[in-house]
């Protein structure tokens, strides 16, 4: 076990929206979401299977100071609201996270995520190494 297994990471606010933007010169309000994404419908008549071109998900990170390998899953969950097909798997992506326990915003980019049917559908942002989740977002896809 290394040091790295040993120090705490926590998550809040995973959101999913079609941009994050990023003002390093207003410190105060250093990130913006365009398009929030609570549900998505496909704009055409093929309807499923399709592919969102990006998907931007934003997270707020703190705990322990260091340096973080994280991944984004995206399950589409059975009729129960549980244990879903896997159908995205990205990362890792470094992060960091600063003494002071500050909390860090993070931008990760998803590329080409498929949606093979309509449902609801949970994003969940993991440690790399570790099972558990450190925090989950759903979001509905419409006939």
């Amino acid at each position: 076990m290394t040091d790295d297994d040993q120090r705490d990471l926590f998550a809040r606010h995973l959101l999913l929206c079609k941009e994050v933007l990023y003002d390093p010169f207003s410190p105060g309000v250093a990130f913006s979401l365009r398009g929030l994404y609570v549900s998505i419908q496909p704009l055409d008549d093929i309807g499923y299977p399709f592919a969102f071109e990006q998907i931007a998900v934003f997270a707020q990170l703190f705990g322990d100071p260091g340096e973080y390998r994280v991944w984004v899953e995206a399950y589409l969950l059975d009729e129960n609201h549980d244990n879903g097909e896997r159908v995205l798997k990205q990362g890792p992506v470094s992060v960091r996270v600063r003494p002071g326990r500050f909390l860090e915003g993070i931008d990760i980019r998803l590329r080409e995520v498929a949606f093979p049917r309509p449902g609801l559908y949970e994003f969940v942002l993991r440690r790399d190494g570790f099972d558990e989740a450190l925090i989950t977002e759903r979001l509905l896809l419409k006939e």
